[in-house]
């Protein structure tokens, strides 16, 4: 098992703001969204440690995850 750290910006905080969690070793940015109900079209970008990484990057130990939506505006 491995915890990780969940932050989601903008309106994806209706679904969380920060939370922690415990999941299976394997799990990947997309299987947190759905973990959480977070529909992927609503996720721009997946963030680990600072960096930009696809959905299907696998997370470790103690890493930290942020979810950023869709940009508007002009």
């Amino acid at each position: 098992m491995i915890k990780i750290t969940v932050k989601a910006f903008s309106f994806l905080e209706k679904f969380i703001t920060e939370t922690t969690l415990t999941l299976p070793e394997g799990v990947s940015c997309e299987d947190v969204l759905r973990r959480l109900n977070i529909p992927k079209k609503d996720v721009f970008v997946c963030i680990v440690n600072g960096s930009n990484v696809p959905f299907n990057t696998k997370l470790k130990d103690n890493d930290s995850l942020s979810l950023l939506p869709h940009l508007e505006g002009g």
